[in-house]
């Protein structure tokens, strides 16, 4: 079962932070704002990232605060104007992420000539509202006898809250060719992850025709997907773009310094067949880029599993800058990194798909 959700700001929040908390709580996380915020982070799309990409550090990095301004911006339904006699009563909230029963239909009026034929009742008792539960068997009482069937056939099970979420985010189809850019902060810095590498890693190209193109199968669950490298040099026998870590043993959470390099791989990632000689000892992976609605790429990691959901944590690209290179790096928390590294030489960074 995946949790990734998605809120594009279509409508209140109130919906998008419980979901956020349940995801919390069941982690065990429920108590650290930090992870929180981090998590929410990877939800936003659309009209969201937009409004979020555009908060402060403080307010991005803080899950008091970052609920406050959502809280602001994205008010609850009480809280919005009421809607005029010609708009239709909002019996489910627009963005809402979760279903909600059909409003039921009003009272009959009195009988007035000319009269009208009576309108029968539906057969059966009136349906209850969809109830949203975790997929699983649920025991009987010992020794109790199974309910009698319904006079009608029941409703079809209410999807679990992540199935919910998954619905929203970018769809199952064909593979698919893009090129993937590179949104820095910096516009100097912006451009396409390029074909070639130096020293094995990835850097950025300002040239469209040196960018690299990868061909990817998107899902419909969410789930990262493996980009597989199409015209890589300047050895071409690697099959698939990737992650690897520099330490052996990384932390990856919030107030971690750590960070992962950017590279290709040959074959399954734990062989170690990596593009880069030198410069990491950690663990690679490819199955790692999330791509959300708005076309954007979220590059993430496994961290655990429990009771049949995967977490995954998101990692902001960034690019490092000298002289002589613009290299991709991806670190587990950008506000940590920046502590304790010189912010003149890093530029944070957004990627993308680009079709072609």
């Amino acid at each position: 079962m995946d949790d990734a959700i998605v809120f594009r700001g279509e409508g209140p929040c109130d919906d998008f932070l419980r979901a956020v908390r349940k995801v919390a709580f069941d982690k065990g996380k429920h108590k650290d704002g930090d992870w929180m915020a981090g998590y929410a982070s990877t939800c936003f799309a659309g009209e969201a990232l937009r409004w979020y990409e555009g908060l402060d550090e403080e307010d991005q990095d803080d899950w008091k605060r970052l609920r406050t301004a959502m809280l602001e911006r994205f008010p609850p339904v009480s809280e919005q104007p009421p809607p005029s006699a010609s708009e239709p009563s909002p019996a489910s909230i627009p963005g809402s992420f979760i279903p909600t029963a059909p409003a039921a239909p009003p009272a009959a009026p009195p009988a007035a000539p000319p009269p009208a034929p009576p309108v029968s009742p539906p057969a059966g008792p009136p349906e209850s509202p969809t109830v949203i539960r975790p997929r699983g068997t649920y025991p009987s009482a010992p020794g109790a006898a199974p309910a009698a069937p319904p006079p009608r056939p029941a409703p079809a099970p209410a999807p679990s809250l992540p199935d919910a979420f998954n619905a929203l985010n970018i769809g199952s189809g064909p593979t698919r060719r893009a090129r993937v850019s590179v949104i820095a902060d910096s516009v100097s810095n912006r451009g396409w992850i390029a074909k070639s590498r130096i020293e094995g890693y990835y850097e950025v190209t300002p040239h469209a025709n040196q960018a690299l193109i990868v061909e990817y199968t998107p899902n419909a669950s969410g789930r990262p997907v493996d980009f597989r490298l199409l015209d890589s040099l300047p050895e071409t026998n690697f099959d698939r773009l990737g992650i690897v870590w520099h330490v052996a043993s990384p932390n990856i959470a919030a107030r971690s310094s750590h960070n992962a390099l950017c590279v290709a791989v040959r074959g399954p990632a734990d062989e170690g067949m990596l593009s880069c000689k030198t410069g990491h000892a950690g663990p690679a992976d490819t199955t790692v880029w999330s791509i959300k609605q708005d076309s954007t790429v979220v590059p993430v990691w496994k961290t655990d599993a429990q009771s049949n959901i995967i977490y995954y944590f998101p990692l902001q690209a960034v690019i490092y800058t000298n002289k002589t290179t613009k290299r991709i790096l991806f670190v587990a928390d950008w506000g940590t990194w920046l502590r304790r590294n010189r912010p003149s030489n890093y530029d944070k960074a957004l990627l993308a798909i680009q079709p072609i």
